[in-house]
């Protein structure tokens, strides 16, 4: 029977995986079953805690909302607390509606009463807070304040009245008389005395009201109502009697009204104060806070804790419970797991050792290849997937073998071919870079050649323009000379003219003198003007007569300059026609030269990429020798026979770390070596490559057609 690995591996796993299967079952039935206790715990007893609890919370916020109203005057801190009410009141609602419907049949029945406590705590906190509202915390303060302008309105009005009343009792200060005589003394004595009741009773009504409005008890605040109303009553009837008194009517006639009417404005504020106390709503609200809301909200809150405390041993029971369960579970998964892992471990061990023995003979015959030795001969044994390993083996030496001999005696001939192959190459590598270099030398000639052609072309472009110019510029001195000889001719008709004028003066100043000596002594002083004006006259016609023969002089010159530039400027115009004939034929001479010169750049070229790629295969075909070489080397590494071993022991026993430093140097080598430069240098500047098309007048097209493979040679030259 053939056991393998495979099925030794599922038989084994099968174990484990069934024994694992059956705890992994009875671990998820116990999380199963525990799931279900903590959905029961959450829903029931946890649920009523954490419900039980919020209900007591909001509680405790309805009495503090309550409390903050009765304590506080502000209307809008007064509205929020109501809104609050009103949440916290649904909230309650909604707590004990989720409470009953987490508790069974037997303790909804037992909590029925929580129905009607919560009802009236809601109904009694109603009315708690609307007594809260109405009432006035800081009564007194209130009092105080309402009462402050009118009152001392009228005590300033009855310190008035009294201040008078002592300034009739003194010595005025203009008669130094006062009231003296009895009966205005006694009225005036009687009358500074009520003025002092007035004040005093009006104080002390005012008093009692601020403190019937602290209300610590209704007796208390009636007492002070009543109180203040016995001085209300004083203060009238002294103002009664201080109208009646003839000398408080005849003297303060204007102030005693005015004192009737600010005591009537206090009284009127006193009194609606007095009234405000004796509702005692503040009294009402303390009662229904201690009396009212703290009875029920102590009984519901004792309720609510008695279903805490329930819902707490309901917990313990439930906890207790399912730690037994744990602890019956834990133990069976306990055994399982043991026999789980003591099977696991026995068939880890036996599947250990079959496995081992197979692999280290494997790891045996792999270690004899790894060193070379390709003699060993494997027995293969066993029935399993290590059997089918020993037995491909055997067969992977015995092809290797083969291979290897194969190998080593292509190697040889390889070497070989190599060998001649790079003498072959570095001859015609040798033969290119000659042509190279004379290749150069010629490109550099022609160069040269082109930059003297393109400078004489631009010389005679130069001179043709000069020329042109030349030309120009004497057939506008031709006009300018023509110009210059009509001017002089009209000069000489001038000069005729003025010549004409000095003779006609000369003239007129004879007869002028003739004239003068006919009249005598009169005329000698007009001789004398015109002795002089003839002396003037001679003098302009001896100046005119030479000026016009200098002008014909001149105007003979100007007419030979004319004559000599108009046959000058046929042979300057003859002159730049040459010129620009000599000019283009330099052009084309410049373009001939510049397209052998891109000729020759491009044999240039092809001649380097030619001498670049002998260069590149005799690197190559040395490079391919030495590798044979090193094949062969390592070849040899392997022992085909005993007796080959024997024969081959030196060119075996070479290390590894020898053959791969010999590899890196020759690839080193081979990266480092670059092709011969060519001796000669480029004399001229370089120019641009030749582009394929028509070919010039006058010039040739050598178009090589390799200007598309320059991309993969190196250049030689520098």
């Amino acid at each position: 029977m053939r056991l393998t690995i495979k099925t030794k591996l599922i038989a084994s796993f099968a174990v484990i995986l069934t024994l694992t299967a059956g705890s992994g079952y009875m671990a998820m039935q116990s999380l199963q079953d525990a799931n279900e206790d903590f959905h029961q715990f959450v829903s029931g007893p946890f649920a009523q805690v954490q419900t039980s609890r919020a209900m007591r919370e909001s509680l405790t916020d309805v009495r503090r909302l309550v409390n903050r109203a009765y304590i506080t005057n502000d209307l809008a801190e007064r509205a929020k607390y109501v809104e609050a009410f009103d949440t916290r009141i649904a909230e309650l609602e909604a707590y004990r509606e989720q409470l009953l419907s987490h508790v069974d049949d037997a303790s909804r029945e037992q909590h029925a009463s929580l129905t009607a406590d919560m009802a009236e705590f809601a109904d009694t906190a109603r009315r708690a807070l609307e007594l809260s509202n109405a009432a006035d915390s800081e009564a007194p303060g209130t009092v105080l304040e309402a009462t402050e302008q009118v009152f001392t309105a009228f005590l300033a009005d009855a310190a008035r009245l009294s201040e008078g009343l002592r300034n009739l009792g003194e010595p005025s200060a203009d008669s130094g008389q006062g009231v003296h005589s009895a009966a205005p003394m006694r009225d005036l004595v009687r009358a500074l005395s009520l003025a002092e009741t007035v004040s005093t009773s009006a104080m002390t009504a005012r008093i009692s009201t601020i403190d019937a409005a602290a209300r610590p008890s209704p007796e208390h605040t009636r007492a002070q109502v009543e109180h203040a109303e016995q001085q209300v009553a004083a203060v009238e009837a002294a103002l009664a009697e201080l109208k009646a008194i003839p000398l408080v009517s005849r003297n303060f006639m204007a102030l005693v009204p005015d004192l009737n009417t600010s005591w009537t404005a206090a009284l009127a504020v006193l009194r609606a104060q007095l009234d405000s106390a004796l509702e005692l709503r503040e009294y009402a609200a303390l009662e229904m806070l201690s009396k009212g809301l703290l009875p029920v909200s102590e009984r519901l809150d004792g309720q609510l804790a008695q279903i805490s405390n329930d819902s707490d041993a309901a917990a313990a029971a439930k906890s207790a419970e399912t730690e037994a369960s744990y602890v019956q579970m834990r133990n069976k998964l306990v055994a399982i797991v043991l026999a789980a892992i003591a099977i696991g471990a026995a068939a880890a061990l036996w599947m250990a050792i079959s496995i081992s023995r197979g692999l280290n003979r494997s790891v045996k015959a792999a270690e004899a290849i790894g060193r070379g030795d390709l003699t060993t001969e494997l027995d293969a044994r066993g029935a399993d997937e290590i059997g089918d390993l020993m037995r491909a083996m055997k067969a992977m030496t015995e092809n290797l073998r083969r291979i290897v001999g194969d190998v080593i005696s292509s190697s040889g001939q390889v070497a070989a071919g190599s060998q001649q192959s790079s003498a072959t190459a570095e001859q015609l590598s040798q033969g290119s870079t000659e042509q190279a270099a004379a290749t150069e030398e010629a490109s550099a000639a022609m160069e040269q050649m082109a930059a003297n052609i393109r400078q004489n072309a631009e010389n005679a472009a130069q001179t043709e323009k000069i020329a042109g110019q030349a030309s120009l510029n004497a057939e506008k001195t031709g006009k300018a000379v023509a110009n210059s000889v009509d001017a002089m001719r009209t000069i000489a008709d001038k000069i005729q003219i003025v010549q004409e004028i000095a003779r006609q003066t000369d003239l007129l100043a004879l007869n002028a003198a003739i004239e003068a000596a006919r009249a005598g002594q009169h005329g000698k002083g007009f001789a004398v003007v015109a002795s002089e004006v003839r002396k003037l006259a001679e003098r302009s016609q001896l100046a005119s007569t030479e000026i016009g023969e200098l002008s014909a002089s001149t105007l003979g010159i100007s007419e030979e300059a004319g004559r000599m530039l108009q046959d000058l400027v046929p042979d300057i115009q003859r002159t730049a026609e040459l010129v620009g004939e000599i000019s283009a034929a330099c052009r084309e001479q410049n373009a001939g030269a510049e397209q052998i010169n891109q000729a020759i750049q491009q044999l240039d070229e092809v001649t380097q990429q030619n001498a670049a790629a002998a260069n590149e295969m005799s690197a190559t075909a040395e490079q391919l020798s030495a590798q044979a070489a090193m094949l062969n080397e390592r070849a040899g590494f392997f022992v085909l026979s005993r007796d080959a071993a024997a024969a081959t022991t030196p060119a075996a026993a070479r290390s590894e770390d020898e053959l791969d430093r010999q590899m890196q140097t020759e690839m080193a080598g081979r990266a480092s070596r670059k092709p011969a430069a060519a001796p000669v240098k480029r004399a001229a500047a370089k120019v641009r490559p030749a582009q394929s098309g028509p070919a010039a007048e006058g010039g040739f097209d050598l178009d090589l057609g390799a200007a598309g493979d320059e991309g993969g040679f190196e250049r030689l030259s520098a």
